[in-house]
């Protein structure tokens, strides 16, 4: 079934109810933007439902040039790698613009 995002937020319980026997595709503006899908999976026993940790990496770790280029490889902004750390380069400003002009003129 697909409904709009309005309907999910004004008759949340009845879409759950709708659950036990399809799942829900949510559209907004037109766009699907989720599906809703019964949980199926047990619980642990605590009841709980248990969320996955994402692995554990130290900020001091450093980048390879390989990374580098694959983490950046998509990207339309400018990135710097400097002793294995990624920097995002700012846009030169006007003023910055304007000098080298001036100096490319000389």
């Amino acid at each position: 079934m697909i409904i709009n995002a309005t309907e999910v937020k004004n008759s949340f319980g009845k879409i759950l109810k709708l659950l036990d026997y399809e799942d829900v595709v949510v559209k907004k503006n037109g766009r699907i933007v989720a599906k809703i899908t019964r949980y199926t999976e047990p619980l642990d026993q605590s009841g709980m439902v248990e969320e996955l940790v994402p692995p554990y990496e130290p900020k001091d770790r450093k980048v390879t040039y390989e990374e580098f280029l694959k983490l950046t490889a998509n990207s339309e902004k400018r990135y710097e790698l400097l002793d294995g750390e990624i920097h995002l380069l700012s846009s030169p400003r006007v003023k910055h613009q304007t000098t080298v002009g001036i100096l490319y003129g000389e």
